[in-house]
């Protein structure tokens, strides 16, 4: 029983530390199956784009 306690505790701090020292994108890749943050920045930035858009469209069609 302590035994699994103390494994599941070990996993937590590990994942803890691995956020808080900002690891390298590519030892973060192989942590979190490929997802980097530049990756996920570009996906945001394209969103905030659509976002923008939308904001335009729907200001036209209120005039």
């Amino acid at each position: 029983m302590w035994e699994l306690v103390s494994f599941v505790a070990a996993i937590i701090v590990f994942m803890c530390l691995i956020e808080l020292f900002d690891l390298p994108d590519w030892i973060r890749a192989k942590l979190k199956n490929g997802k980097t943050r530049a990756n996920l920045e570009t996906k945001v930035e394209a969103l905030e784009l659509q976002i923008q858009e939308l904001e335009r469209k729907v200001q036209r069609l209120s005039e």
